[in-house]
């Protein structure tokens, strides 16, 4: 069987492509998820789309390209020209800013329209940087909600 991440880098540059981009295709393996970093001089808004939407779709038809080329399902996380680093920096921004709240005004607080993506960074951030606070998610599909609370003894 071909490398794996030299097969996701080809199918990767040839959606693109037909897309009509261009784009440099790079493929990093950490974790178990292959990272797709794309860098073009492109319209870059045109792949990332309004909230994101167009890279997640990106990414779901390359999963789909892979699982039918492989024959088994391969996490991948598409970024184009750095568009994640910036969106996990407002995501921490946020989370802290709630996380402020929280503290200040005693109550939960919850958060909608964020995908299962954002949800786990603010998730991580919240357990790794607010000992006293709690985050989860509650809800289904697009109602699905994150709440940050105080951690009740």
């Amino acid at each position: 069987m071909e490398d794996k991440t030299k097969v996701i880098q080809a199918l990767a540059s040839e959606l693109i492509q037909k897309l009509g981009f261009k784009a440099t295709v790079e493929v990093m393996h950490d974790e178990n998820v292959y990272t797709i970093r794309m860098t073009t001089d492109d319209d870059a808004s045109m792949l990332i789309g309004k909230h994101a939407r167009m890279l997640a779709d990106l990414q779901r038809v390359l999963g789909a390209m892979l699982f039918k080329k492989l024959g088994e399902a391969v996490d991948v996380l598409v970024d184009v020209n750095d568009y994640r680093d910036s969106q996990k920096e407002r995501l921490i921004g946020i989370a802290d800013n709630i996380a402020q709240r929280v503290l200040e005004e005693d109550r939960p607080a919850r958060l909608s329209s964020f995908s299962s993506y954002e949800r786990k960074i603010i998730h991580e951030h919240i357990s790794q940087n607010y000992q006293s606070l709690q985050s989860h998610s509650e809800g289904e599909g697009r109602f699905r909600q994150l709440v940050i609370e105080k951690v009740r003894p």
